[in-house]
C-alpha cells in the first residue's frame, strides 16, 4: 500500500506526518469541496439566468466567480498532491484572492443597500399586506369580471346596434339613392356632407364638400326667373342652416350641360336632443313638368274662358239637377235673360213642355253611362213668352273614380235655319212640280236628239261614202284630162304657139292642184274615222323614216335634240303630224340655207313635240287661222298649196287629246308645238 501510494506520486509530507490514510482523506474532502462550491456557482448562475428581479446581481455574479475559483483551488490541490506543480495552484489562488477581495469590497459597498432590505417580520407585514391587497385585488377581479362581462354584453349589445344602424344606413342609402326628390345636408360648419344621386342628377354634378359661399355659383343656382344667380342669404340649405324652416321655395338650376329645371325646395335645421344644432338638410323636387302642366292648363283655362266668353254659340256649365252653374253671354243674348236670373233657374223650367221629356230621357241615358253624349233639337222659352229653337249639344264631365260632376252644353240657336227649313220645303215642293214639267220637256228633247244623232250618224256614212266615190269617180277624170293635154301637146307640137303650151301647163297644172285637193280632203275626213292598232312607235326611228321619205334637199339642215321617246299609240296619226309639219317647214322656207329643229319635253301625261324652222315666219294675224281647213298665205298660184296639211295636223293632235300651238314672228322663223299622250286611249 506505501510503496502504491508514493509510487503514483503522494506528497511524501503528508505521507511522513500522518501516514497514507490521511492523504487519502484530503484527497476525497478536496473533491467532495470542489464539487459543491462548483454545483453552487452552477445553481446561482441558473437562479440569475431564471430570475430577472434578484437583486445586487452584479454581486452575486461576483461571488457565483469567488466560489467557482474556490473550487478550482481545491480541485488543483489533488492535482499538486500528485504533480507538486506549485505554480499553476499559486496563480490559481492569487486570482481567488483578487475576486474574493473584490468581492469583498463590493459586498461593503453594498452594505447600506443590503441594510434597506426588509427583515422577515418586515417581508412578513408586507405579505400579511400583500395578502390583504390580494384580498382586495380579488374582490375588484371579482367585480372586474362583472363589469367585463357587462361590458361585453354591452359590446354585444354595440356590435348588434352596429349591425343594425349598418342596415338601416344602407336602407337609407338606397332609399336616398332611389328618391327622385334630391336630397342635400351640410353639418354645422356648412361643408356638404350629401348629395344623393337625384341630387347629382338635377345639377349634372358630383358631391363636392363645399362651403356655402360656393353653394350657388359652383351648383348652378338662380332665382325663379332663371337668369338671377340666387344670392348666399336666399339658398334654401343656407336658410335651414341659420336656423329656418323652409318651405315650398321655387328656384332654377341651369346646368352648363343639360336643360334648366324648376326646383321646389323644403328643408329644416338639424338639431341634437342636447339642443346644438348639428347642420340642415333639404329636400328638392323637379316640378318642372309640373310647371309646364300648369301652365298649360292655366292656359287651357284661359283660353276655354276666352272661347266660353266670346264664343258665338250660347255655352253652359249645368249642374246634375240641371241647375245653370255658369252660362256665357251670347246664351244671355240668345235667351233674353240676365246672368244672374238664368243662375237662379234650371233648364227644366225654360224648355218647352212638348220637348222636356225627351230631354230628360236622354239626361238619365248620359248619367247611367249607355251613351257619351247627344244631341237633339228643342225649344226654350225666351223671357219674352217666344220659342226659340236650338241645336243643344250637351256631354256630361266625370271625376277619376267616374262619378258624374256637371253637364257642358252647348246652344246654337237656329231659328233662322228653321224658317229656312220651311221656306225650303215649300220651295222643294214648287220645285218638283218643276221638275216633273222640265223632266217631261227633257225627255222630249232627249227623243229629239236621239233622232238628230241617228240622221247625223247616217250623214256622216253618206259623207263617207261620198268622199270615197268623188275621190275615186272625180280622180279618173282629172286623170284623162292631163292625159289627154299632154297627148295633145305632144300632138300639136310644131303647131302650139308659147301662150297655147303655157295654157296647157296651166291646165295641168290646175288638174294636178284640185286632184290634191281631193286627196287633202279624202285624207281629213278619215282623221279619226280610221283606227290603227296601237303599239310601240321608237319617235327616232319615226322620223329617220319621214325624213329620208320627204327627201328633203342637202340644203336643209333638220337636227333632233335630246333623246327621243318611245310611245305606245298609233303610228299612222302621229306620222301625218310629223310629214306635214317638216314638209310645211320645207316648202315655205325663204332662205338658201334652211334649219329644222325637232325637240320634245316630257310633261306628266303628255310629250310635248316642238318643230321649229328659221323660215320667213308667220303675222300674229294669222296664227289662229292656219289651222283652217284651206287656208293659206299665199295665192296657190303663187306657192302650190292645198291649205289642209295644218288642219289633218290640228284633227290628229286633238284626237288624240292633245293641242297644237303656233309660236312665230313675221323674219323669225315658227316654232309648231304639240302634246301627244304617253300611251294612247286604245291601248
Amino acid at each position: 500500500m506505501n510503496e502504491l501510494l508514493l509510487s503514483i506520486g503522494l506528497s511524501q509530507e503528508i505521507y511522513y506526518l500522518g501516514g497514507p490514510e490521511v492523504g487519502i482523506l484530503h484527497l476525497i474532502c478536496n473533491g467532495i469541496i470542489a464539487l459543491a462550491y462548483f454545483l453552487i456557482s452552477l445553481t446561482f448562475l441558473y437562479i440569475l439566468y431564471r430570475r430577472e428581479d434578484v437583486p445586487f446581481k452584479g454581486l452575486l455574479f461576483l461571488f457565483i466567480i469567488f466560489i467557482w475559483l474556490y473550487s478550482a483551488s481545491y480541485a488543483l490541490d489533488i492535482w499538486v498532491f500528485w504533480h507538486h506543480d506549485y505554480l499553476i495552484s499559486g496563480l490559481t489562488r492569487l486570482v481567488t484572492a483578487i475576486i474574493s477581495f473584490t468581492t469583498a469590497i463590493a459586498l461593503i459597498l453594498k452594505i447600506p443597500e443590503i441594510l434597506l432590505l426588509p427583515s422577515p417580520k418586515q417581508v412578513n407585514n408586507i405579505n400579511q399586506e400583500l395578502q390583504r391587497t390580494i384580498e382586495k385585488l380579488e374582490a375588484q377581479q371579482i367585480i372586474v369580471n362583472k363589469q367585463k362581462q357587462r361590458l361585453q354584453h354591452l359590446l354585444e349589445n354595440h356590435q348588434q346596434a352596429e349591425i343594425e344602424l349598418d342596415r338601416e344606413k344602407n336602407f337609407l342609402q338606397a332609399i336616398l339613392s332611389n328618391l327622385s326628390d334630391g336630397i342635400v345636408a351640410c353639418d354645422q360648419n356648412g361643408i356638404l356632407t350629401l348629395f344623393n344621386q337625384a341630387t347629382i342628377d338635377f345639377h349634372g354634378l358630383p358631391h363636392t364638400p363645399l362651403t356655402a359661399d360656393q353653394w350657388s355659383e359652383h351648383y348652378n343656382l338662380y332665382l325663379i326667373d332663371g337668369q338671377t344667380p340666387m344670392p348666399k342669404n336666399q339658398v334654401p340649405l343656407f336658410r335651414a342652416l341659420a336656423g329656418e324652416s323652409v318651405r315650398d321655395v321655387e328656384m332654377k338650376i341651369v346646368p352648363k350641360d343639360g336643360q334648366p329645371r324648376t326646383i321646389l325646395a323644403n328643408g329644416d335645421p338639424i338639431i341634437a336632443l342636447n339642443g346644438k344644432r348639428l347642420g340642415a338638410v333639404i329636400a328638392m323636387r323637379d316640378v318642372t313638368e309640373l310647371k309646364k302642366t300648369q301652365q298649360a292648363l292655366w292656359e287651357s283655362q284661359a283660353q276655354f274662358l276666352e272661347i266660353f266668353t266670346h264664343a258665338a254659340v250660347g255655352m253652359a256649365i249645368v249642374d246634375l239637377d240641371g241647375k245653370w252653374i255658369e252660362v256665357n253671354p251670347t246664351l244671355c243674348l240668345m235667351l233674353g235673360y240676365s246672368h244672374r236670373e238664368l243662375q237662379a233657374t234650371n233648364f227644366q223650367a225654360i224648355t218647352y213642355s212638348e220637348d222636356l221629356d225627351q230631354d230628360l230621357l236622354k239626361v238619365q241615358e248620359l248619367l247611367s253611362g249607355e251613351i257619351a253624349s247627344y244631341q237633339m233639337e228643342k225649344r226654350y222659352i225666351h223671357k219674352h213668352g217666344n220659342l226659340i229653337w236650338i241645336n243643344l249639344s250637351v256631354s256630361l264631365v266625370r271625376n277619376k273614380l267616374q262619378q258624374p260632376l256637371y253637364f257642358v252644353t252647348l246652344l246654337e240657336n237656329i231659328n233662322q235655319r228653321k224658317q229656312a227649313e220651311l221656306a225650303l220645303a215649300q220651295l222643294n215642293e214648287d220645285l218638283e212640280e218643276r221638275v216633273e214639267r222640265r223632266t217631261t220637256k227633257l225627255e222630249k228633247i232627249n227623243n229629239l236628239l236621239r233622232q238628230t244623232s241617228e240622221q247625223l250618224k247616217k250623214s256622216n256614212q253618206e259623207l263617207e261614202q261620198f268622199a270615197y266615190i268623188a275621190s275615186h269617180d272625180l280622180k279618173a277624170p282629172l286623170r284623162a284630162i292631163a292625159n289627154l293635154s299632154q297627148w295633145l301637146e305632144e300632138d300639136l307640137e310644131d303647131k302650139l304657139d308659147d301662150t297655147s303650151r303655157h295654157n296647157l301647163n296651166l291646165l295641168r297644172g290646175r288638174v294636178h292642184r284640185l286632184e290634191n285637193l281631193i286627196n287633202g280632203l279624202l285624207a281629213y275626213s278619215r282623221v279619226g274615222k280610221v283606227k290603227n292598232e296601237t303599239k310601240k312607235v321608237i319617235i327616232a326611228d319615226l322620223l329617220a323614216d319621214i325624213i329620208d321619205l320627204l327627201a328633203v334637199g342637202s340644203n336643209f339642215e333638220i337636227n333632233i335634240q335630246g333623246t327621243m321617246p318611245t310611245l305606245i299609240t298609233e303610228e299612222l296619226p302621229l306620222q301625218q303630224v310629223f310629214s306635214n309639219l317638216i314638209s310645211n317647214a320645207v316648202k315655205h322656207s325663204d332662205r338658201h340655207a334652211g334649219k329644222i329643229t325637232i325637240s320634245v319635253v316630257e310633261q306628266q301625261e303628255f310629250w310635248e313635240f316642238a318643230v321649229a324652222d328659221n323660215g320667213q315666219g308667220i303675222e300674229a294675224q294669222y296664227h289662229d287661222k292656219i289651222f283652217t281647213l284651206f287656208q293659206t298665205l299665199k295665192a296657190r298660184d303663187e306657192q302650190e298649196n292645198t291649205g289642209i296639211g295644218l288642219a289633218i295636223v290640228k284633227k290628229a293632235v286633238e284626237n288624240q287629246g292633245g293641242q297644237v300651238t303656233v309660236e312665230s314672228e313675221l323674219g323669225k322663223g315658227t316654232t309648231f308645238r304639240f302634246t301627244w299622250k304617253k300611251i294612247s286611249n286604245n291601248n
